[in-house]
C-alpha cells in the first residue's frame, strides 16, 4: 500500500521521497493517524517546519503519549 511505501522511505531515511508521496496523498489520507504520523516525521526531517507543526499538533492531540512524535516535535 501507499502507507507501507511511506514507512519504507522513512525506515531508509528517504525523507524527501516520503514527504513528496505524502503531499500527493494528503487529500485522501489526512486524518488517518498512521498517515499523519508518517507525514509529520517526513515534514520534520525535510524542514517543512510550518507544515510539520500543524500535523504534529493534530496527531499529538489524539496521541499525547506518542514517544517518537514527541521526540520529533521537541
Amino acid at each position: 500500500t501507499t502507507l507501507l511505501q511511506m514507512q519504507r522511505f522513512i525506515n531508509h531515511e528517504q525523507y524527501d521521497k516520503a514527504y513528496q508521496l505524502a503531499e500527493k496523498l494528503k487529500l485522501h489520507y489526512e486524518g488517518n493517524i498512521q498517515f499523519d504520523k508518517l507525514y509529520a516525521i517526513a515534514a520534520v526531517r525535510t524542514n517543512h517546519n510550518e507544515q510539520a507543526s500543524f500535523i504534529l499538533d493534530r496527531v499529538l492531540d489524539k496521541n499525547p503519549n506518542d514517544s517518537r512524535l514527541n521526540l520529533e516535535y521537541g
